[in-house]
C-alpha cells in the first residue's frame, strides 16, 4: 500500500516548525519526520516509478509533490532549500540506479518538469527569455545566500548529465543565453541578471564535479561522451571534428572571458 504524503501546504509548514528555534521539541521532531518521509518517498520513486497517496485521495509522484511546492513555495528560502536538497538527491540516486525502461522514461519527463521549475520559477526566465526591466533588478529572497546558487548549479549540472545528447541536446546553448548577457545588454545589467551569471560560473564549477573530473562509475562511458561532444569530437555534418572555437568548450571559454573582461575593470 502507498504511503501518505502531506500537500504542499502541510509540507510548508513542517518546513517552517522544523527550523524555528521556538517551536517545542515535539513540534520540530514530527515536523522533522515528515520532511524525512517525503526524502524516502521521493527517493524511492526514482527505482520504481511509483505514485503515492497525498491527503485528499489523489494519486502523485512524491517529487512531483515537491515540485508542486517548490513553485508555490519559490519566495521563502526555507522551503526553496528543502525543495532543492531533495531534488539533488533525487538526480543523484537516479544516477547511481539501473532503471527499467518505463521507469526511465518517467523520469524523464520528471527532469524535463525539474527543468523548467528551475529556469522558469526559481531564475525567472521564460519560454523566450524575455525577462523583463524590473526583474532584472529583483532577486528572489532565496537566491541571496552562496549556497542557494550553489544547489542550482549543482542540480543544472545534474540535469546535463542526465539528458545532453538525448532530451536536452542545446543545454549548454540554453545556459549561455539564459544565464549570461552580452553585447548592448550588459549596460543595462542588473540584480538579477548578475546572479544568473554566478549561478552559470557555478554551474561550469559542478559540471567538473559531476562530468568532468569525478563522475559516478556507473555513468563514467556516457560522462565521456559528453566530454567528446564538449570538445567538438565528430559533430560536423561530414562527420569531421568541429573547430576547437566553435566547440561547446571553446564557447564556454568565450563566455567566461566575456564576463571576466565586464567585470575586472568594476573591480579596480
Amino acid at each position: 500500500m502507498a504511503n501518505q504524503i502531506a500537500s504542499p501546504h502541510v509540507l510548508t509548514q513542517a518546513i517552517i516548525m522544523a527550523s524555528d528555534p521556538t517551536a517545542s521539541h515535539q513540534t520540530r521532531v514530527e515536523a522533522s519526520s515528515i520532511l524525512d518521509q517525503v526524502r524516502s518517498s521521493a527517493l524511492a520513486d526514482v527505482a520504481t516509478g511509483d505514485s503515492t497517496n497525498i491527503e485528499g485521495g489523489s494519486s502523485i509522484r512524491t517529487i512531483q509533490t515537491v515540485l508542486d511546492l517548490l513553485v508555490l513555495g519559490s519566495s521563502d528560502e526555507r522551503v526553496v532549500f528543502f525543495c532543492m536538497t531533495i531534488i539533488q538527491a533525487y538526480l543523484a540516486a537516479e544516477a547511481a540506479n539501473s532503471l527499467s525502461v518505463a521507469t526511465a522514461a518517467a523520469n524523464v519527463q520528471t527532469r524535463l518538469e525539474i527543468r523548467g521549475a528551475i529556469l522558469g520559477t526559481i531564475l525567472g526566465i521564460s519560454a523566450s527569455n524575455a525577462a523583463s526591466s524590473t526583474a532584472a533588478h529583483i532577486v528572489p529572497a532565496s537566491l541571496n545566500p552562496s549556497y542557494m546558487k550553489t544547489k542550482v548549479g549543482v542540480i543544472l549540472a545534474q540535469l546535463i548529465r542526465a539528458d545532453f545528447m538525448d532530451s536536452w541536446n542545446t543545454a549548454f546553448d540554453d545556459l549561455m543565453r539564459h544565464l549570461v548577457g552580452g553585447g548592448q545588454a550588459k549596460a543595462l545589467v542588473g540584480p538579477m541578471d548578475m546572479v544568473r551569471e554566478e549561478i552559470y560560473l557555478r554551474t561550469l564549477e559542478a559540471i567538473c564535479d559531476e562530468i568532468i573530473d569525478s563522475p559516478p562509475p556507473s555513468r563514467s562511458d556516457r560522462s565521456n561522451a559528453i566530454k567528446d561532444v564538449m570538445r567538438g569530437y565528430r559533430l560536423a555534418s561530414d562527420g569531421s571534428n568541429i573547430a576547437p572555437d566553435a566547440s561547446i568548450s571553446g564557447r564556454i571559454v568565450d563566455s567566461i572571458l566575456e564576463l571576466l573582461n565586464f567585470y575586472r575593470p568594476l573591480m579596480t
